[in-house]
């Protein structure tokens, strides 16, 4: 079925009309979530439009958010992206528990390391003292969502080494079997995009956008506030907004 555009240059650049029209569809439910998008060739019959124009559409709404391409699949509606607030210090497991969804965890590396000038900095600990690296893939209903890269005192941490870092909250651990009750967190956004292995393990292009998140932990421990973790992690750019309330 053909579906021309308008022809009045007023009406706007044909691919900015294209991406409008697809947009209206997902609006309007006609292209639900999950749904495989018409290939390009498809587009161009249907709207008797160039392969140039109706690719550049397509790569407009992908960095929207509202279309996502899998390498050898296609492209597909995707999922409104996840709101998450800056305010409130809470793991992952809890955020997606409270939207509903399941999250899931894969541990990809759990070693004793050496402190970094930058690690121990931000953990008030001497040069090359022993920390516990911990880095996992959190995933949502199946999906990844980010890599988390924490870095603990290895003084506090070193409980955790036998933990189950797949099916419990490391802040519940950290609670529990560490002894510690968290208290604040500082945190850096970086925008960024994604290299080699982020693109791998989030399941997005090489260079797709993503979000970098530096974040300093504190707690109270033996008595007294002292930083705890230092975590980095990593956002799928066209899966998260990040929003914080301002007052005056």
């Amino acid at each position: 079925m053909i579906e021309p555009l308008a022809r009045e240059k007023a009406a706007g650049p044909k691919y900015l009309q294209l991406a409008n029209r697809i947009r209206e569809k997902i609006e309007q439910g006609e292209w639900p979530v999950g749904m495989l998008v018409p290939s390009e060739r498809d587009l161009c019959r249907t709207y008797q439009l160039s392969r140039m124009t109706v690719r550049q559409a397509l790569t407009d709404l992908e960095r929207e958010g509202l279309l996502i391409r899998e390498h050898g699949k296609g492209t597909f509606v995707a999922r409104p992206p996840l709101r998450q607030s800056l305010s409130k210090l809470t793991g992952f497991s809890e955020d997606m528990r409270d939207r509903g969804m399941i999250a899931t965890t894969r541990l990809l590396t759990i070693e004793h390391r050496q402190a970094s000038p930058e690690i121990a900095e931000a953990l008030a600990l001497p040069k090359d003292a022993p920390v516990l690296y911990v880095q996992r893939l959190r995933l949502a209903n199946g999906h990844p969502l980010t890599i988390e890269t924490c870095t603990l005192r290895g003084d506090i941490g070193a409980p955790l080494l036998g933990q189950d870092l797949e099916r419990q909250s490391l802040y519940r651990l950290l609670e529990e079997r560490c002894g510690v009750r968290l208290t604040r967190a500082g945190q850096q956004l970086e925008a960024s995009v994604a290299d080699a292995n982020e693109s791998e393990l989030l399941r997005v292009p090489e260079g797709a956008a993503v979000l970098h998140i530096k974040r300093t932990t504190y707690a109270l421990w033996d008595h007294q506030e002292v930083p705890v973790e230092y975590v980095w992690s990593t956002y799928r750019g066209d899966r998260y907004r990040f929003f914080v309330e301002l007052r005056r």
